[in-house]
């Protein structure tokens, strides 16, 4: 049996990509466009164990340490342990060593271009980062480039840039303007006011596709009312008062308004106007309405945030963890993903139904 030839640091990134079956390549690894992801053959676990064990030496089985030289490999070793699962703990080390030597080369003497390229990884990592966000950096590289694809790739990531710029403040004001207008930020003192937040994560789950502009700028409304309530059952609300606010949602109707506090009707009212217009615009849409699902997700989203408001009570009057025991399974369901993925499943789109359908 012949010799095999050493493993490199890139070709560890190809394998952990390929057995988490993402469609990532390389940078260091090829040129060209990434290949589409594959479904791992049956002896892919045992070929991939073989290049860990590859790039590591000695009997206590660290990493070497001259991969120091490898600064692009170690990039891609530093992007591969991002996507460790729990307990993959030769991963974890395999961060903690890339991530040591990247920054002793950042203090070396190195070109400045490529000292700012490892930084650059080391604080966003692809698969943890919105790509978009980072452009900036990306353009940066490709500046240092003299090829005519380098250029030509360069031009259209500006016209990508640029287009993404105008259509994300386009939506921002759109929002700020639809919030401003309901006014309750001023009429509720003490619960948050971060819509510039609210909307960075509807613009990231759906940041792939420039036309769903109408989903991310309702996807952002629920998203205000889910912090919205949340602060009101936190920091605001008696329980009594959450009581009857959840009662109410339970319901509904706009009558329900009338057994409320003063500082709950305008949140109760904006609340169903808010997901009401959503439903009549989908029906206008796409000939159907999802109200039913919507007023059935809020009203379990408040119902558990009655829940964990008592067990919360509970916990300062007995000072006792062990007053959690009935409402465990409850509290543990408490989530404002029902809301959000009710408020967003119902817009037909073909890109939607690729990633989630």
């Amino acid at each position: 049996m012949g010799k095999r030839e050493p493993v490199s640091v890139v070709s560890l990134y190809g394998a952990r990509k390929q057995k988490r079956n993402i469609n990532m390549g390389g940078v260091a690894q090829t040129s060209g466009p990434s290949r589409i992801h594959q479904d791992c053959p049956d002896n892919f676990a045992i070929e991939y164990e073989e290049k860990i064990d590859e790039i590591r030496q000695g009997k206590d089985g660290r990493f070497r340490r001259n991969l120091s030289q490898d600064i692009r490999g170690l990039m891609e070793l530093y992007e591969a342990a991002q996507l460790s699962f729990h307990g993959e703990y030769i991963l974890d080390e395999a961060a903690s060593f890339s991530s040591q030597l990247l920054y002793e080369c950042c203090s070396a003497d190195v070109d400045d271009n490529l000292s700012r390229m490892v930084i650059g990884r080391l604080r966003y990592p692809y698969h943890k980062t919105i790509a978009r966000l980072t452009r900036k950096d990306f353009l940066q590289d490709l500046d240092q480039g003299v090829n005519r694809w380098r250029k030509t790739l360069r031009e259209l990531a500006l016209i990508d840039l640029r287009k993404g710029q105008s259509v994300y403040q386009g939506e921002l004001a759109q929002v700020s303007e639809w919030w401003n207008e309901l006014g309750l930020s001023k009429n509720l003192k003490l619960v948050r006011n971060q819509l510039p937040k609210w909307y960075t994560w509807s613009m990231s789950v759906l940041i792939d596709d420039f036309s769903l502009s109408l989903q991310r700028v309702e996807l952002t409304k629920s998203t205000a009312f889910i912090y919205l309530i949340d602060d009101i059952f936190d920091v605001v609300g008696t329980l009594d008062e959450l009581t009857i606010f959840t009662e109410a949602v339970n319901k509904w109707e706009y009558g329900a308004v009338d057994m409320l506090p003063d500082y709950m009707k305008m949140c109760y009212r904006a609340l169903l106007d808010t997901i009401n217009d959503m439903g009549r615009e989908i029906y206008k849409r796409h000939g159907h309405n999802p109200i039913d699902s919507l007023k059935q997700s809020w009203a379990s989203l408040c119902n558990a945030y009655l829940v964990e408001a008592k067990m919360v009570r509970l916990w300062v009057l007995t000072n006792s963890r062990h007053a959690f025991g009935k409402w465990e399974g409850e509290y543990r369901s408490i989530c404002g993903a029902g809301p959000l993925i009710l408020s967003l499943r119902p817009w037909p789109n073909q890109w939607w139904y690729n990633q989630f359908a």
